[in-house]
């Protein structure tokens, strides 16, 4: 048995409403071997795609705020399916008031972050 067939493969969904972030984390994301990344605009899509798929997927990267549907509602939904998922929330906003009000940590969208992906 080769080493590859081994190696645990990755399914990542990357969740955000900003066109060009969700493109520049798929594809960062894609380049590392093992990984498959699927790219979402819209968060009602990524759940749908997330209850067709849920036993492959290992990890969620989502924006925070986002219209109907925010980032921790999305988590939410997919840790009712998935309790063992882990998830990764992104703001460009004030990170502190949403880690106290949720007790999650929170990866901060720098400013400078979001006009490198335009």
């Amino acid at each position: 048995m080769d080493s590859d067939s081994n190696r645990q493969k990755l399914y990542i969904a990357v969740v955000d409403d900003e066109k060009d972030i969700v493109g520049l984390f798929r594809d960062a994301l894609s380049q590392i071997d093992g990984c498959t990344v699927f790219g979402f605009t819209d968060p009602k899509d990524a759940l749908k795609h997330f209850i067709a798929n849920h036993q492959h997927y290992n990890l969620i990267l989502t924006d925070f705020r986002m219209s109907e549907l925010n980032g921790i509602e999305l988590i939410r939904k997919v840790n009712e399916i998935k309790p063992s998922i882990k998830a990764l929330l992104m703001s460009a906003f004030e990170c502190k008031i949403y880690e106290e009000k949720y007790h999650k940590r929170i990866l901060a969208k720098a400013n400078s972050f979001k006009r490198s992906a335009r």
